[in-house]
């Protein structure tokens, strides 16, 4: 259906934006998706942009879940990379993953959970 829509807004002229957001654990993986996100636009069509935005990790899971809902879902996101831990501990990104699946956000970056999600983000962000 994502990929219908994006479909759709290409043909038109009212200029759409995408909200592309990390939770990662270093400010190097948040830059490489700032420049990731850069270097797409250059292949948009006129009327899609892409924007990217970020927050880091943090390795409570319940402040991980507040973070995302006060800095990234209130920013009306359209799907979310969650980077590793850099301690391994699986719990944070369980939690951003289980919060944006309550609000139906693409998740990219869960192997144990919303899988499908992640396969049909890469299958839309490799056709565009």
């Amino acid at each position: 259906q994502l990929l219908i829509y994006l479909t759709l807004i290409s043909t038109t002229t009212a200029k759409e934006t995408f909200r592309i957001a990390g939770i990662i654990s270093t400010d190097e993986n948040g830059r490489a998706l700032e420049d990731a996100v850069k270097k797409a636009n250059a292949d948009m069509p006129p009327n899609l942009e892409l924007q990217s935005l970020y927050i880091k990790m943090d390795a409570n899971p319940i402040r991980s879940a507040l973070n995302l809902c006060d800095h990234i879902i209130s920013q009306g996101v359209h799907t979310v990379i969650v980077s590793k831990p850099e301690n391994s501990d699986i719990s944070p990104p369980i939690s951003v993953s289980y919060t944006c699946g309550f609000y139906s956000i693409p998740v990219i970056g869960i192997s144990a959970r919303d899988s499908s999600f992640s396969d049909m983000v890469r299958l839309l962000l490799l056709s565009l």
